[in-house]
């Protein structure tokens, strides 16, 4: 049996965005190109700090388009908002009150959740993470 597999691009990035064929020849396609985004993740140096590397980054996107929305903010109204990364969730803060947000991304469940997600709210539920047995891979305080 043929293995053969369609695959749509983006046509101003030439990007693979959608691939049609066998289910199981798809899972393994999107497999390999998964193990090759990991593999140069790890040339790059992240090593093996993620969890999931794909998922954190694929979140790591979509936080980035509803910040570019302008519907990520506060509920004190700041939208000047810290972001960590963490092995398995992305921690944001807001940088002028106690309101914060974990955005899981260590599962295709958690991408799952977070396509889904349109706006996030930063609220003071009274549980900051503990940054002192939290090691962050790196802070984002640019604002965007």
């Amino acid at each position: 049996m043929s293995c053969e597999i369609s695959v749509l691009n983006c046509p101003k990035t030439g990007m693979q965005q959608c691939f049609i064929g066998n289910d199981e020849d798809v899972r393994k396609k999107i497999d390999s190109l998964e193990r090759e985004f990991d593999e140069l993740i790890n040339t790059l140096g992240y090593d093996n700090y993620f969890v999931n590397t794909q998922v954190m980054f694929d979140s790591l996107n979509i936080i980035h388009d509803i910040a570019e929305k302008g519907n990520l903010f506060c509920e004190c109204g700041n939208n000047d908002i810290e972001l960590l990364l963490l092995s398995d969730k992305i921690y944001l803060r807001c940088k002028r009150c106690p309101a914060n947000k974990i955005i899981y991304a260590s599962s295709n469940e958690h991408l799952k959740n977070n396509l889904q997600t349109k706006q996030i709210l930063l609220m003071d539920d009274g549980q900051p993470l503990d940054a002192k047995t939290t090691k962050p891979l790196a802070k984002k305080r640019d604002g965007k």
